[in-house]
């Protein structure tokens, strides 16, 4: 039912790489939260991976699709793909980040722009919605897709001055979806005070907690070097939804373990 209620509400301009920009006045720039440290950072591309550095501010978008199988998987990433091939030659594009469930249900792009305005002009290009491309995407019904500044990180990977993502890891988006846009800064609060405890964790790489500017999200993007440290997390005071996890009254969490598959930068 609530698959076909969001098709229902689609419209053509909203799946332009499922990029929908959710308006609401906020500060582009990103503030990343190590330790006791609190630095202002900016979003910059490396030639390894799409990471973040002192020296470029980004604008960041999470688009998740949900999915029937994996078949419609690999088809809607195929899909992506051929797509982000003509937007990467838009001015100001920066990377798309493809990432498939293993579960099979979900195909998540971690996109970024150089700032708003060039995202708002891709957005609006009326030639890139008219495509064949968009149309072999409307079949897959609106995603859920918002805009997002980071609000806390920490890795355990030295060599990096922010948050990264690169090819390797396991990858879980944590979506918390809160029950009211009043709660996100007690969302805010508790996922800070729960950062340091996860990173404890054997093998957890870094997490990277995201709040959506419409208020009603934060996701946590996280990095584990094998599977059985998610499960072995999920079993912690706190993290587990056998007890009462650290989110219970604020939000409903739902998780899904990634893979990243494909990591498309642009031309300009």
């Amino acid at each position: 039912q609530k698959k076909k209620h969001r098709r229902m509400l689609f419209k053509r301009s909203a799946l332009l790489l499922g990029l929908v920009y959710m308006a609401h006045a906020f500060s582009p720039s990103i503030i990343i939260k190590s330790g006791s440290v609190v630095s202002r950072i900016e979003m910059a591309l490396s030639a390894a991976s799409t990471s973040a550095t002192i020296k470029n501010n980004l604008f960041t978008t999470i688009i998740i699709f949900d999915v029937e199988n994996e078949q419609e998987q690999d088809d809607l990433i195929d899909a992506i793909q051929r797509f982000v091939q003509l937007v990467r030659q838009e001015p100001g594009f920066v990377s798309a980040n493809l990432h498939k469930s293993l579960d099979g249900t979900k195909v998540a792009n971690y996109a970024q722009w150089k700032d708003e305005t060039t995202f708002l002009n891709f957005r609006n290009n009326a030639a890139l919605q008219q495509s064949d491309e968009v149309e072999f995407l409307m079949k897959y019904g609106p995603p859920d897709s918002r805009t997002y500044d980071v609000f806390a990180w920490e890795s355990k990977d030295k060599t990096t001055q922010g948050p990264t993502i690169r090819e390797g890891p396991f990858v879980h988006f944590a979506e918390f979806d809160l029950l009211s846009p009043d709660l996100q800064p007690r969302m805010v609060e508790l996922a800070e005070q729960h950062l340091g405890p996860a990173m404890k964790q054997e093998g957890l790489i870094s997490a990277t907690f995201h709040r959506s500017h419409d208020r009603n999200k934060v996701i946590n993007y996280g990095q584990w070097e094998t599977l059985d440290a998610i499960e072995n997390l999920k079993k912690q005071p706190g993290f587990s939804t056998d007890t009462t996890p650290y989110w219970d009254g604020v939000a409903i969490n739902e998780h899904h373990l990634y893979e990243l598959v494909s990591v498309v930068r642009g031309d300009s």
